[in-house]
């Protein structure tokens, strides 16, 4: 019986230790979740940064290149195409 009771406490000893370590874990993985949240709070601000300065770039490469004739042809040429290809799609879309 001295037995049985001493390999029980030990056990609740075990368990207690064991309980701790949990305890230990949750906090230390609550925190890494709200790094892992930073991180791609900061992540997705980038990308939107990014997005901005290609949108920027790709005005000030057309603003440049509107200032070359041929380009200015080329570039209106382009617009009508797209113009031909939305109205082919709102007239497929509203059919």
């Amino acid at each position: 019986m001295n037995d049985l009771l001493l390999k029980l406490q030990g056990l609740s000893k075990k368990i207690a230790v064991l309980e701790k370590q949990l305890l230990v874990l949750q906090g230390e993985r609550h925190e890494l979740e709200l790094r892992l949240e930073e991180a791609e709070e900061a992540l997705h601000n980038q990308k939107r940064d990014y997005d901005l300065m290609v949108e920027r770039y790709e005005a000030v490469k057309l603003s440049k290149s509107l200032t070359n004739p041929e380009d200015r042809v080329a570039i209106q040429e382009k617009i009508d195409w797209y113009l031909k290809e939305i109205d082919i799609c709102l007239n497929n879309f509203g059919e």
